[in-house]
């Protein structure tokens, strides 16, 4: 059972080599590769459906990083599955860990693997959190903090660990509010203005509303008016306009 979940990683490595032509498209835009980026290549696998199956692997990291899923799982069973098979001492196991986590500290700071600078530097904050915790349990084991109790340190190792926990959520939460306002934003930008037409002249009011006709309703629409209120005018440009039974009477009758 062990061996089968060690052989995940590999096989998903597997399974992305064999799908390498479609997650690097390079022969569908030029063959010269250097006149394709990032973007292109994100574009093209979010419209290759064959990648469904398999996205999850790729999707959170950037395009030339493809394996790092299969990596990032190799990681973690090193820290929680190696390192403390290594050695019966655990004052060594420590020392292991310590020098492993400041390899991973400076491999996450110069590689940046995701696609989200947010997500990058909370990983940066996790291996620096692996690293303050091998370095108390060494501290710990070898018994160098003389005057400190060893329940404040697991305590002060406790609110590390607790404390990247509590930044990705205040991260997530303001990236969520980001989010829905630049939502809110295309959606003000794509509604209908409102334009008073209450002193126009008969002339105006003729040519604004055959300019209208001409150019802003299509052949497959029809034109409508609707009377009501200045404030309930206000929601409609937001929400539309409500399909009420008289409205849709009123056009049936039109028709006719």
């Amino acid at each position: 059972f062990i061996l089968i979940y060690l052989s995940i990683p590999f096989i998903w490595m597997i399974i992305l080599y064999f799908k390498r032509n479609q997650l690097f498209p390079i022969k569908q835009i030029s063959a010269n590769s250097s006149q394709i980026d990032d973007n292109t290549i994100e574009f093209l696998r979010k419209n290759d459906k064959s990648l469904n199956s398999i996205r999850f692997l790729y999707d959170c990291y950037r395009p030339n990083l493809i394996y790092f899923e299969s990596f990032e799982i190799c990681r973690r069973v090193l820290f929680v599955g190696l390192i403390p098979l290594m050695s019966p001492s655990t004052l060594r196991r420590s020392a292991i860990g310590i020098i492993f986590s400041l390899i991973f500290i400076i491999f996450f700071r110069e590689m940046e693997p995701f696609n989200i600078s947010y997500i990058n530097f909370i990983a940066y904050m996790a291996q620096i959190v692996i690293f303050l915790t091998f370095v108390g349990s060494l501290y710990i084991e070898a018994d160098v903090l003389l005057g400190i109790n060893d329940l404040f340190i697991g305590i002060i190792l406790i609110l590390t660990n607790l404390l990247v926990l509590i930044i990705s959520i205040c991260i997530s939460i303001y990236r969520a509010k980001e989010q829905d306002e630049k939502l809110k934003l295309k959606q003000q930008k794509m509604t209908t203005k409102i334009e008073w037409a209450c002193n126009f002249t008969m002339n105006k009011f003729q040519t604004t509303l055959e300019s209208l006709s001409e150019t802003s309703v299509p052949s497959s629409h029809c034109l409508v008016f609707y009377y009501d209120t200045l404030e309930e005018v206000s929601t409609m440009v937001k929400s539309g306009i409500p399909v009420t039974h008289l409205l849709i009477e009123s056009m049936n009758n039109n028709e006719k």
